[in-house]
């Protein structure tokens, strides 16, 4: 991922997916932050990205019961540039099971 300030990404899953969402390059570094929900009966969370996160990792293909980071139909991404090496990151994901965060280092 790399682009001017004020390029937005958005991204809509219509299926279930696994995978990692990176930036170009591990200079490149991520603000924001990602709520995760289950459903209406279970609390969601929040996660803001540490100062090193760079890589968003989402594990709704590998099986309902353990899509614990999100990924599943219905999560919805959105990457903004907002500085050199900084997006900002908004988003909601449907996971199942424990939930944990999806931010990561590359």
């Amino acid at each position: 991922m790399r682009s001017t300030i004020g390029t937005t990404f958005e991204i809509l899953f219509t299926d279930d997916f696994t995978g990692t969402i990176k930036t170009a390059n591990t200079a490149d570094k991520f603000v924001g932050m990602i709520t995760a929900g289950i459903d209406a009966s279970t609390a969601g969370k929040q996660w803001v990205p540490a100062a090193a996160n760079n890589e968003i990792n989402l594990n709704g293909e590998a099986g309902a019961a353990v899509a614990t980071t999100g990924g599943l139909k219905g999560t919805y991404l959105k990457f903004t540039a907002v500085a050199a090496n900084l997006y900002l990151v908004q988003g909601l994901t449907n996971a199942t099971g424990t939930l944990a965060t999806p931010f990561d280092t590359q």
